[in-house]
């Protein structure tokens, strides 16, 4: 655990709880929004969302809280000001948040100190995190990057960059056994649940079935079928886009570009729509064949350990779900019998 500051300030009583609370900390790119939107929507799946406007809550107030005197109980105040008003007092309520488990394009390296936090100001909290095959996260994770700004080619961003004036992209934040195993030790292993996205896709029932049986949470269950929900863009557009996001967007992913202008981003979104064109398809999925090739040989392996860290800690069948599991090393013991 980190220490959380050099002094924190507390003061009891003054910012109600709810009892029963799940923290769905992320990751990106795993479904958030369909768990937004469609299981913590109005409570017809046994959860409220947070706030009257949805469970999502910008993980920046944790960023920018302050490292050096922790305010616990203003921070919590901030939080619980958002809360829906005369709320069963035996409801669940689900705080969102896929940033809670660290920014996407700056290597996760604040996913520690938000754990931190967020058991300072919920310690009771149950927690779930979503994780997702990682050469299909980092896919769609490349295209987010490009929508919102980058210019780094594919094999660019998979080398790492540490441009000081940029955010960076670590593929260390994909070996998920960290991240879950630190938040096992702060609020406990039987208080943290760990999900496929994989799931969402092939077995929703599953994955809300497993959710509930974590909560405890008895309520009959209709199949919310398949929605799809901040579709991707194609491989063409974002080729496109992405040669052209100096003129599209000012953010900190390219700089924070002088040339964006809101008209730039207008037209040059307009283009890239009209490049979803059925004509663009047979193009558009070779360019997408070649970026996970290209992803495959970056990643051979390199999740192996994490992965087989993951099942144990979860109990999933990852090597089932198509995450690469390796083979664990043979103990030198065993050798020659």
């Amino acid at each position: 655990m980190l220490p959380l500051a050099s002094s924190v300030v507390t003061a009891e009583g003054s910012a109600p709880v709810p009892r029963q609370l799940l923290i769905h900390i992320g990751y990106p790119k795993t479904g958030s929004t369909w768990l937004q939107q469609v299981i913590f929507d109005s409570g017809r799946y046994g959860l409220l969302p947070w706030g009257t406007d949805g469970s999502e809550q910008r993980a920046r107030n944790l960023w920018f809280a302050d490292r050096l005197e922790l305010d616990v109980e203003g921070l919590r105040e901030a939080y619980c000001a958002r809360l829906q008003p005369s709320l069963p007092a035996d409801a669940w309520m689900a705080l969102s948040s896929e940033g809670f488990s660290g920014s996407l394009f700056s290597g996760g390296h604040n996913s520690a100190w938000n754990a931190d936090v967020l058991h300072a100001l919920f310690p009771h909290a149950r927690i779930l995190v979503v994780v997702r095959e990682q050469r299909s996260i980092i896919l769609s994770a490349y295209g987010q990057y490009v929508k919102k700004g980058g210019l780094l080619r594919l094999e660019a961003l998979l080398a790492g960059s540490r441009n000081k004036k940029i955010p960076f992209f670590d593929l260390r934040q994909f070996e998920y056994h960290r991240l879950i195993a630190y938040y096992q030790g702060l609020f406990g292993s039987d208080r943290v649940l760990v999900l496929p996205y994989e799931w969402i896709g092939s077995d929703p029932l599953r994955f809300i079935a497993s959710l509930h049986g974590f909560l405890g949470i008895e309520v009959a269950v209709a199949d919310p079928g398949k929605q799809v929900l901040n579709r991707a863009h194609d491989a063409v557009s974002l080729a496109v886009m992405r040669r052209l996001n100096y003129l599209r967007r000012a953010d900190p992913l390219n700089g924070y570009s002088p040339l964006a202008t809101p008209l730039g981003r207008r037209l040059i979104d307009g283009l890239c729509g009209c490049l979803r064109a059925s004509l663009f398809e047979p193009l558009s999925g070779r360019i997408r064949q070649r970026w996970q090739r290209r992803i495959a040989a970056t990643v051979a392996g390199r999740y192996a350990e994490s992965n087989r860290r993951l099942a144990a800690l979860s109990g999933l069948p990852l090597e089932e779900l198509g995450y690469d599991c390796g083979s664990a090393p043979q103990n030198p013991s065993d050798s020659g019998k």
